[in-house]
């Protein structure tokens, strides 16, 4: 894969995480989505669920499990993005979950996902 910008891998790993979910019969919404609160990469539906997914990428010498560096403040901000976007779109009572997939790219340009589903939750309230 060579040497790529962490902007340029999260970019790779985005494109290879909606694929990967496509064939998953998700069916992709919006990517990218940006408010005040953050972004989030990827919004779907799974059958009748709305799912926000964090996408984590690691390249050659990157971290084994990407998706473990979903930290409890990047959880807290995916939430209140997700909150926004549902205000934003005027989606009322909607199943919902948050996922998380790892994307590792590794030497000789396999790549690896790790998927997270309900990977956490929306706090009671």
């Amino acid at each position: 894969m060579g040497r790529v910008s962490r902007t340029e891998l999260g970019r790779q790993g985005e494109s290879a995480a909606e694929r990967f979910l496509l064939r998953r019969r998700y069916r992709v919404l919006e990517r990218n989505f940006a408010c005040r609160w953050g972004e989030l990469d990827l919004v779907c539906l799974d059958g009748k669920t709305l799912v926000f997914v964090e996408v984590r990428s690691a390249g050659e010498t990157g971290l084994d499990r990407p998706e473990e560096s979903v930290t409890e403040k990047k959880q807290r901000q995916i939430i209140k993005a997700a909150k926004f976007f549902i205000q934003a779109r005027r989606i009322n009572e909607m199943n919902m979950r948050f996922d998380v997939l790892g994307v590792s790219f590794r030497p000789g340009g396999e790549t690896e996902f790790a998927l997270y589903q309900n990977a956490f939750e929306l706090p009671p309230g």
